[in-house]
């Protein structure tokens, strides 16, 4: 069996870690899988800082990295699809799995591929994006992936579908360090997703009673002004730390030192911060969202998980105060376990290979293409010198 991911030429986050894990891990066992990823030969303009795919993977056995220019990030969208039908044509036999990345031109090509290739469509998120990529290629899809059941329940075409978290790598056996009392946020800084504005508030809640409890947040995004400013404004920037993205390492130790990960989200599909946070040892404070709600009938999580309402502040200081209250020294053992049973690479890899097994191409139903020539190099050209002048 030959598998194929195929993703957007930048790093965005949870969808393209687990990718890379996921690839990682079945190279491990001596599958035959691969990574196929456009390179860019410079930075694109909405790249903000973000390292390409390309550079992450450099050193790994099984990337198909084939270079682009501005013509790829400014053209048109049929141009970018056309771009990744052939990388798939180029490098993978007839019959393989393809699983895109949450890129909308990367589920275009695999749709209309759908009839040579087992086109599998991951929803990783609880929002319309997801839902709209499920309603528009239905058709072509062999078959879904959820990583929550409340997505799952959300889509009802006649397809095979599966609930299959995404797999992190976890450290089995690992001992842990006492406890601070420390929350920390891991995230975009952005109201739209992560609703980072009751982060101040709920930590100031928080502090009423729990003077001596610090915040870390990790990450930034374009709310990140706005934020700072609230901290400001309820004087609590003594209590808290700023860290921006820092290596993954780094994330892993402060969630290590940490009792609690808090999560503020409108939605959510299954966090991968919630999945590290367990594996690391620590409790959750989250709002009601996919995902991390699948593991509220585990009677082991009574200890681990504590959630309340979307944007309410009063029943997050309860949540909060009866994770306190419910430490003990046991606790980052139990939430380890609980993260490896339910959350390993190991078990993700297992579930898709079991999934796939008895799926096949669809019928040919290859939508309508556009042309996808001069035209998209001349609008990218265009677009590119607006930049320039209005930079």
């Amino acid at each position: 069996m030959n598998w194929g991911l195929i993703s957007h030429p930048y790093h965005r986050g949870g969808v393209t870690s687990w990718m890379m894990d996921f690839f990682k891990h079945a190279r491990t066992l001596g599958e035959s899988i691969n990574f196929l990823v456009p390179n860019p030969k410079t930075p694109f303009i909405s790249a903000s800082g973000k390292l390409p795919i390309s550079q992450i993977l450099k050193n790994n056995i099984g990337v198909v990295s084939e270079e682009v220019d501005f013509r790829f990030e400014l053209g048109t969208f049929q141009k970018r699809v056309s771009f990744y039908k052939n990388l798939i044509l180029r490098n993978l036999p007839e019959g393989s799995i393809l699983i895109p990345s949450d890129d909308e031109a990367v589920w275009r090509a695999c749709a209309e591929l759908s009839h040579l290739y087992v086109f599998i469509g991951v929803l990783h998120s609880d929002d319309e994006h997801y839902y709209r990529l499920a309603e528009n290629y239905h058709q072509e899809v062999a078959g879904f992936v959820s990583v929550s059941n409340r997505i799952k329940n959300s889509v009802s075409f006649d397809k095979p579908h599966l609930v299959i978290p995404c797999g992190i790598q976890i450290s089995k056996n690992r001992s842990f360090p006492e406890k601070e009392n420390k929350l920390v946020f891991v995230g975009r800084i952005e109201e739209k997703q992560k609703r980072v504005s009751d982060l101040p508030k709920i930590f100031r809640e928080i502090l009423n009673d729990n003077p001596d409890w610090k915040l870390s947040i990790i990450g930034n995004g374009v709310d990140m002004e706005s934020l700072r400013e609230e901290f400001s404004n309820l004087r609590l920037n003594d209590s808290i730390e700023f860290l921006d993205w820092i290596p993954k390492e780094e994330v892993n130790q402060l969630l290590v030192e940490a009792k609690i990960l808090i999560q503020t989200s409108n939605f959510e599909g299954m966090s991968v911060a919630v999945m590290e946070a367990l594996a690391a040892g620590c409790q959750i404070l989250s709002s009601q969202v996919s995902g991390v709600e699948d593991l509220e009938n585990d009677e082991r999580s009574h200890s681990l998980i504590a959630l309340y309402p979307i944007g309410d502040i009063d029943k997050a200081k309860l949540a909060f105060e009866s994770l306190r209250q419910s430490y003990h020294t046991s606790i980052p053992k139990l939430a380890n376990t609980l993260a490896e049973e339910f959350f390993s690479i190991e078990s993700c890899w297992k579930s898709y290979k079991h999934f796939v097994s008895n799926l096949s191409p669809q019928i040919e139903n290859i939508p309508l293409e556009s042309r996808a020539g001069l035209s998209s190099d001349l609008l990218a050209l265009c677009r590119l010198l607006k930049y320039k002048i209005t930079h």
